[in-house]
């Protein structure tokens, strides 16, 4: 019985000394510095560089084409009319806007209009 507490009392005090050691920052201080040269390494030696531009490219990609298309449906702007040869240089496509909406922001403008003239 006595040889049994004993082994008990050892393994306690291993594993104390073991949770001690894993708790603490400058045990896990080493480790991970080793781990991030190690990764440098592997990433200088076997990725290419480039291959570490394409997801912020495509991610930046489709924030620009999200952001067209919210101006686009805010705005209510459908198509743009070609460009002629009697546009201006550097002119900008024309829109061209939903009929709904321009009736809607007339028939708006007409009742501000005769707010108006009521006060």
């Amino acid at each position: 019985m006595r040889k049994v507490r004993q082994i008990i009392e050892s393994i306690s005090d291993i594993l104390w000394v073991v949770k001690v050691c894993l708790t603490t920052f400058w045990f896990w201080l080493p480790v991970l510095l080793y781990s991030s040269i190690f990764l440098q390494m592997w990433l200088l030696f076997y990725v290419n560089p480039l291959t570490l531009l394409i997801p912020p490219a495509t991610l930046y990609i489709i924030a620009v084409l999200l952001e067209k298309k919210r101006l686009k449906t805010e705005r209510a702007i459908l198509k743009t009319k070609p460009l002629r040869l009697t546009h201006q240089l550097f002119a900008e496509p024309e829109p061209i806007y939903n009929t709904h909406v321009e009736q809607k922001d007339k028939q708006l403008k007409m009742d501000e209009k005769k707010e108006e003239s009521q006060k």
